[in-house]
C-alpha cells in the first residue's frame, strides 16, 4: 500500500513531521548570554572560570586540615568547573541535562553558587589559621607579662594631708619610757636595799606623789626595816613569802612594818614591797597639810610611832638614793 502524500511534492505532510526543537542550543545560548553579562571587561568567561577554580584549590591546599565546607567548595569546583570543549568550557555536565531548558537554568543557578561559595573560602580563614593567630597573640600576652613580673616596682606614694600627716616628733604621752629593774647602790646601801628603795619611787610616782613625798617614804623605810623586806617572828606566815630576813614587834611585818591587826591589808599583802609603799603613800596623801610638815613629823603622821623624830637622822642618806634613781627614771 503507498503511503499518503499531500500535495507537497511527495514529502510529508507537515502535520505528520515530529517537531524537534534543538534544547542544546538554547542551553548554550543561555549560559553564553549569563557570562557575557558577569564577565568583567577584558576577561572571558573561560579565564574567570579557570581562576576560581585556581583559587578555590589553592585556598584547600594551604589549610592543613581544611574545614568541610574547604573540601565541598574543592569537590564542587572539580566537577562543575572542568571544560568540556570550545564551546561550552567548564560545563561538562551540563550535557547530561539537556533534556530540558528548565534542567540548564537549575544548573546555571547552582553553578553561580558554588562560585560564590569557592570565593568565600578562599578569601576567609581556615580554622588552623585561625588557631595559628590565637596562638601567636596568645604567646605575645604572655612574653609582656613574664618582662612585666621581671621589671622592678617602683611605689609612689602620694604627699600625705596635713590631716593625716604625722609628726616625726612623738608626743610626750606617746614616749616609750626605758624599765629600769635595779640601780647602782650609793651611800653604802646593797643591792637588795636599793631594789626596794626603787620600787618605793615608782610606786609613788604613778600615785601622783611629788619629790617630797618620796623623800618621806624613803626615810620611813629606811627607819622601820633598814630598807629591807622583812618577816616578823610573831607572824609565822609571813615566812612563807619573799622576804629579806625577819625582826619582832608586835605582828609588824614588810617593808614599812605595816600590822595586819590594824588593817593595813593581809600577810600576803604586806609582804608585798608595791602593795605596802601604795599604803603608805595613800595614808600620806591624806594628811592635812603634809607637804608643809618637817618630813620626820610627815611620817610620824602616818606611822604613828613611839619615836616621831628617829626618821630625821635618815634624811640626808634618803637624798642621796633618791637622787640616784632619779638620775636613771
Amino acid at each position: 500500500m503507498r503511503p499518503q502524500h499531500d500535495d507537497h511534492d511527495g514529502r510529508p505532510s507537515p502535520r505528520t513531521q515530529t517537531p524537534r526543537p534543538d534544547l542544546w542550543t538554547d542551553t548554550q545560548t543561555f549560559f553564553l548570554d549569563r557570562i557575557r553579562e558577569d564577565r568583567p571587561e577584558g576577561e572571558t568567561g573561560r579565564h574567570r572560570l579557570a581562576k576560581s577554580a585556581k583559587d578555590a584549590q589553592k585556598a584547600a591546599a594551604k589549610a592543613e586540615k581544611p574545614s568541610a565546607k574547604a573540601e565541598k567548595a574543592t569537590e564542587a569546583a572539580e566537577r562543575y568547573l572542568t571544560p568540556a570543549g570550545p564551546l561550552t568550557p567548564g560545563i561538562a555536565p551540563v550535557r547530561g541535562l539537556h533534556s530540558s531548558a528548565k534542567a540548564g537554568r537549575v544548573v546555571a543557578l547552582g553553578l553561580i553558587a558554588l562560585l560564590g561559595v569557592s570565593v568565600a573560602a578562599s578569601q576567609r580563614g581556615t580554622p588552623t589559621q585561625l588557631d595559628n593567630a590565637a596562638q601567636q597573640l596568645a604567646d605575645r600576652n604572655a612574653v609582656a607579662d613574664a618582662a612585666d613580673r621581671s621589671a622592678p616596682r617602683t611605689t609612689t606614694s602620694a604627699s600625705p594631708s596635713p590631716s593625716v600627716s604625722v609628726s616625726a616628733s612623738p608626743s610626750p604621752s606617746a614616749t616609750v619610757k626605758k624599765v629600769v629593774t635595779s640601780v647602782k647602790p650609793v651611800a653604802g646601801l646593797d643591792q637588795k636595799q636599793m631594789n626596794n628603795a626603787l620600787t618605793v619611787v615608782k610606786t609613788g610616782q604613778k600615785l601622783g606623789v611629788p619629790q617630797r613625798g618620796l623623800l618621806v617614804g624613803i626615810m620611813t623605810a629606811m627607819q622601820e626595816s633598814d630598807l629591807y623586806n622583812q618577816a616578823s617572828s610573831a607572824v609565822p606566815e609571813s615566812f612563807d613569802y619573799p622576804h629579806e630576813g625577819s625582826s619582832v614587834d608586835y605582828d609588824s611585818c614588810g617593808l614599812f612594818q605595816q600590822r595586819t591587826s590594824m588593817g593595813w591589808g593581809s600577810v600576803k599583802q604586806i609582804m608585798n614591797p608595791a602593795y605596802s609603799s601604795t599604803k603608805f603613800f595613800q595614808a600620806l596623801l591624806k594628811v592635812s597639810g603634809w607637804q608643809n610638815m618637817e618630813l620626820t613629823l610627815a611620817a610620824q603622821a602616818v606611822q604613828g610611832s613611839a619615836y616621831p623624830y628617829a626618821y630625821a637622822k635618815h634624811e640626808a642618806t634618803a637624798r642621796k638614793v633618791l637622787t640616784a634613781i632619779l638620775n636613771v627614771l
